[in-house]
């Protein structure tokens, strides 16, 4: 199955994605935006929002589980990442 997104950067706190092409979307867009916590914090929030629209014959619920295992993978890397910068 393919997937291609066009990534657009949308100021210094938000990464904007749209589908270019898929086997099993009719359509997907998506973000990435950094907010400040709203605790007062030096913690940072890392949002991150999809719209999906599979075609016929393709499970919405199947989608998200499936893409819900990668961001859970991207995201431990992403932790490592930030904690042992080399």
């Amino acid at each position: 199955k393919s997937f291609h997104l066009t990534i657009l950067v949308a100021g210094l706190n938000k990464i904007c994605c749209k589908m270019v092409k898929a086997d099993y979307l009719q359509s997907f867009q998506g973000s990435w935006s950094i907010e400040a916590s709203p605790d007062k914090s030096k913690k940072l929030l890392l949002i991150h929002e999809i719209n999906i629209d599979p075609k016929i014959g393709f499970a919405k619920d199947l989608f998200f589980q499936f893409y819900k295992e990668g961001l859970k993978d991207t995201m431990t890397r992403l932790k490592k990442e930030i904690e042992s910068p080399t």
